[in-house]
């Protein structure tokens, strides 16, 4: 398994990137509709109307460069991480099985956490109202400031051990 992480080179690395963000980008709409379902509860015509009328097509694609950035640093964090847990376990190389297992799961939950902050401003982010007067937050840096101000810093973390096992 460490020839693996060892043989993604940077050149792989980096269309493995792109990819991700291509793929990313193609689905970003899919993922503000079910946002916005989710936390609007609208029928499907009326969710797609509002965004439409709120934001027209840069509505479909809110919350895309967090969720770009958030894809981008996990997918190096998962190369990271993985790398360093499997070259410190001797019988990861030696049984491959369980212990493979557990390191690649401890891997995702690591970099879940550690990316947790970044997919909750995109939700945040696609949550919130497009037009001028009724926005919440005026970039990422408010949002963050303002949610650590009301609700304290761990909110950033929240939804980390669903998210997890989502990855």
């Amino acid at each position: 398994m460490r020839e693996t992480i060892d043989s993604i080179k940077t050149s792989e690395l980096s269309i493995l990137s792109f990819s991700a963000v291509a793929g990313r980008t193609l689905i970003a709409p899919i993922d503000v509709v079910r946002t916005t379902r989710q936390s609007l509860r609208p029928s499907l015509q009326r969710s797609l109307s509002s965004l439409w009328i709120n934001g027209g097509f840069k509505g479909l694609f809110r919350g895309n460069l967090m969720g770009c950035s958030r894809d981008l640093l996990f997918i190096h964090l998962i190369r990271h991480f993985y790398g360093k847990i499997s070259s410190n376990s001797d019988t990861l190389h030696k049984s491959g099985g369980f212990e493979g297992l557990l390191s690649v799961v401890y891997t995702g939950l690591l970099a879940t956490v550690v990316t947790q902050p970044l997919d909750f401003a995109k939700t945040r982010l696609q949550c919130q109202s497009m037009t001028k007067n009724n926005r919440l937050y005026i970039d990422v840096f408010h949002l963050y400031s303002s949610t650590i101000k009301s609700e304290g810093f761990s909110r950033l973390f929240s939804g980390s051990f669903p998210a997890g096992f989502c990855r």
